[in-house]
Order: structure tokens, then C-alpha cells, then sequence
């Protein structure tokens, strides 16, 4: 038998392990790992948002965030998972 497994680079899988409230601890723990949080700098908790953010005006952009999060330090987290360079990252964050 042989087991397949499912590829979490891709935008909707990735939203499917990070992006539920029932996976908040494997989210907090990839957070501190991936960003070097320790110790009182540690991510303790996250509020999962909507990610829809929907254009302001009529020739605005609609995007869809892969995860947001707020922490309990009030730090807002946009977490996005992109594995083509696209050479746009300070367009993107900015936006």
C-alpha cells in the first residue's frame, strides 16, 4: 500500500493546517519557530480573522490573505506562503 500525502505548499492546504481555530496550538508553535519568538517574546495566543479583504473602492484590489492572526500582544500577523518569487514581496506587504 502505498501513502500519499497531500502537499501543504499549496494556498489551500497550508489555510487548512494554519488557518482553524482547532489547529491554534500547531499555528502558535510554527509562528514562534518561524519568527525566533522566545521567552516573554513568545506567541501565547492567536484570533483568527477574516482574510477576505475586500476592496475600498470601485477600482481597488480584492486579496485574500492565506492567514491572518492577532496575537495577545496586539500584533497583527499576515502570514502567506508563496513559493514562486515573484520580485513584488514590498508591493504585496505594503498593499
Amino acid at each position: 500500500m502505498t501513502t500519499e500525502y497531500l502537499d501543504l505548499k499549496m494556498d489551500f492546504m497550508f489555510k487548512q493546517l494554519f488557518g482553524h481555530p482547532s489547529r491554534k496550538k500547531i499555528t502558535i508553535a510554527f509562528l514562534n519557530d518561524l519568527l525566533h519568538r522566545q521567552g516573554r517574546d513568545r506567541i501565547t495566543d492567536v484570533q483568527y480573522e477574516n482574510t477576505e479583504l475586500i476592496k475600498a473602492e470601485q477600482v481597488g484590489k480584492t486579496s485574500r490573505l492565506d492567514v491572518l492572526v492577532y496575537t495577545s500582544n496586539d500584533e497583527r500577523i499576515n502570514v502567506e506562503i508563496q513559493m514562486v518569487d515573484q520580485h513584488d514581496m514590498p508591493e504585496r506587504v505594503l498593499y
